[in-house]
């Protein structure tokens, strides 16, 4: 998570502001809930020995946090706001799968939902 955070510093800085859509909110909830997801999927990745997995979520993830920092500037949230909204939704998808809420078979669905997504 470090290299996540320390690659949306940097690209934060870089990044303009995207103009606010009409669904500014909801469009930054989902792409928190990309960046869990690849995040997850990424960690999945090491402990199934698939590196090229992993390496493919290290190469979405920095595209996904520039958007992240666009939106939550957007709605006027600080860089500390959007790691806060970031560190909150790892710890909600592990107290999901603590509590059953969350099925972690699930995982792939999402990463797949939030590739098309994202690409469209």
């Amino acid at each position: 998570m470090r290299h996540a955070i320390a690659a949306f510093l940097a690209l934060l800085i870089l990044a303009p502001a995207r103009a606010a859509d009409a669904d500014t909110a909801k469009v930054y909830q989902d792409l928190i809930g990309c960046y869990v997801a690849y995040e997850q999927d990424k960690a999945d990745s090491v402990v199934r020995g698939d590196p090229a997995r992993g390496a493919r979520r290290d190469a979405q993830i920095p595209a996904l946090l520039v958007l992240l920092g666009q939106y939550g500037q957007s709605l006027g949230k600080k860089q500390a706001d959007v790691q806060a909204d970031m560190q909150a939704g790892m710890q909600a998808w592990t107290a999901g799968i603590a509590s059953g809420t969350i099925d972690p078979a699930s995982l792939a669905e999402k990463v797949a939902a939030c590739e098309a997504w994202l690409k469209s």
